[in-house]
Formats: C-alpha cells, sequence, structure tokens
C-alpha cells in the first residue's frame, strides 16, 4: 500500500478515538468546513486514503 500513499506521510494527520458501541474506532480530522466520511473495506485502513486526503482537506473536512 505504500503506492497509494504518494507523497503524504502517516505523520502528517492527526489521530484521535471515538468510544462507540464498546469498540475504539480510530480517525483522523483534517482541514475545515462541511465534513467528508471517507471509509475503507475489510483487510484495509485509513491509509488508503492518504493520497487523496489533502486535497479533500484543502476544499472540505476530510
Amino acid at each position: 500500500m505504500a503506492g497509494i500513499m504518494g507523497a503524504m506521510s502517516r505523520s502528517a494527520f492527526t489521530t484521535h478515538t471515538a468510544h462507540v458501541n464498546d469498540i475504539d474506532l480510530a480517525y483522523t480530522d483534517e482541514g475545515q468546513g462541511t465534513p467528508l466520511v471517507l471509509l475503507h473495506g475489510h483487510a484495509y485502513d485509513r491509509s488508503m486514503w492518504d493520497g487523496q486526503v489533502k486535497t479533500f482537506s484543502e476544499q472540505a473536512g476530510a
């Protein structure tokens, strides 16, 4: 998955955790404006969106 990350660095994102229904969900909160929720499927993690988050966060909260 390293190719998907492109020029973005994982350290560029601030990670948060929400406790929902006895499950800890990790998420990042970048940008400002209307939120944009990006979900990944089973066996993937949020790093699959790293290449897109910079562009999205310039236009909306991603």
